[in-house]
């Protein structure tokens, strides 16, 4: 999972803007996932 947010860090920060417009949603539905889903 890590490795997945540092991909999604490094296409951020290479300024692709597909890689931003999907990483976007991508990230709001980890955080929403993470936040519903903890026990």
């Amino acid at each position: 999972m890590i490795k997945k947010f540092q991909k999604l860090n490094y296409s951020i920060r290479k300024g692709e803007d597909m890689e931003q417009i999907l990483s976007l949603p991508l990230l709001a539905l980890a955080i929403g996932y993470f936040l519903v889903g903890s026990p």
